[in-house]
């Protein structure tokens, strides 16, 4: 894997945690849970690199993190929900299938 290749990030953004997970171009997934404390928020800020497209869903917390990211000089995307069609279409609703649409 080419750590200069573009990979992409989805977050579901729960009340206490954040669900998280990164996908490269040979479709490996990297998943990683971050709490919605300051302290969490840095964390995942530590994890994510230049190279990552962030896509979120927009939420109470969303812009939040959005801001974050992007002062972090990463791209970040924020998804209208009613756009999002697969999730709601999923037989697995969870935070992490979320994240994987």
């Amino acid at each position: 894997m080419n750590s200069q290749e573009v990979k992409y990030v989805g977050i579901d953004c729960g009340k206490k945690s954040l669900e998280v997970v990164r996908i490269n171009s040979e479709n490996s997934l990297e998943r990683r849970q971050f709490s919605t404390t300051e302290s969490g928020i840095n964390n995942l800020l530590k994890w994510l690199t230049s190279n990552d497209i962030v896509g979120l869903e927009a939420g109470s917390q969303s812009f939040r993190i959005a801001k974050s990211i992007l002062n972090k000089g990463v791209q970040v995307i924020v998804l209208n929900p009613g756009d999002l069609a697969t999730i709601y279409q999923s037989l697995k609703k969870t935070d992490k299938e979320d994240t994987r649409c």
